[in-house]
């Protein structure tokens, strides 16, 4: 990996309207297959971190191996979010008058996962110290989370709009359409099967 792909990963969270117009943002499948996986295997220890965070007694080693597995169970389920999902994502925007490409939409949209879930993960770990050591309320990680999330979706409407040569309307109709569709029922499926 080289300082540009980092770099570039860095700029679509700061100044994403400019990095994502720009040529270098154009990441290759092997690039951008290696960014899903990483991210989900982020998702994944995050997740868990904010399940076990009310009994947040387990010894170091139960912790990283718990944070392990469920990071590589979210890299499965992020084979199948990529693979089957984000294809429907396509044909939906391609409903909404989408002129890109399948590969440039898995490209170019592998290159926000990556930043934003390394910032979910900043932001959990970091509230969650402020939790354990100054009592603050566990509500506040919700909110956060939920601010990355708009973050998140901005992004994507950005990516949409730029992969597809359509006005953000569209984008972002394609979007709720897609999250309505297919990507509300998969994260209960998942959340559901965490629980059992």
């Amino acid at each position: 990996m080289n300082l540009n792909f980092v770099k570039t990963w860095f700029n679509v969270l700061i100044k994403p309207k400019e990095t994502l117009d720009t040529k270098e943002t154009v990441f290759s499948l092997k690039k951008a297959t290696f960014s899903y996986l990483i991210s989900f295997f982020i998702l994944g220890g995050i997740g868990f971190l904010f399940f076990i965070y009310p009994s947040a007694h387990l010894e170091l080693k139960s912790l990283l191996t718990r944070v392990l597995f469920l990071g590589l169970l979210m890299i499965g389920f992020g084979v199948l979010l990529t693979l089957v999902y984000y294809p429907i994502l396509f044909v939906i925007s391609k409903m909404f008058g989408g002129k890109g490409t399948i590969t440039k939409q898995y490209c170019l949209v592998s290159l926000i996962f990556l930043p934003v879930f390394i910032l979910l993960s900043i932001v959990n770990f970091v509230t969650l110290l402020l939790m354990k050591f100054f009592l603050l309320p566990l509500e506040l990680l919700p909110f956060l989370n939920l601010i990355i999330l708009v973050y998140w979706l901005y992004l994507m409407v950005l990516v949409l709009e730029k992969i597809h040569e359509y006005n953000k309307v569209r984008a972002l109709l394609s979007l709720v359409f897609w999250i309505v569709t297919v990507l509300i029922p998969w994260l209960l499926i998942t959340i559901t099967s965490m629980v059992d």
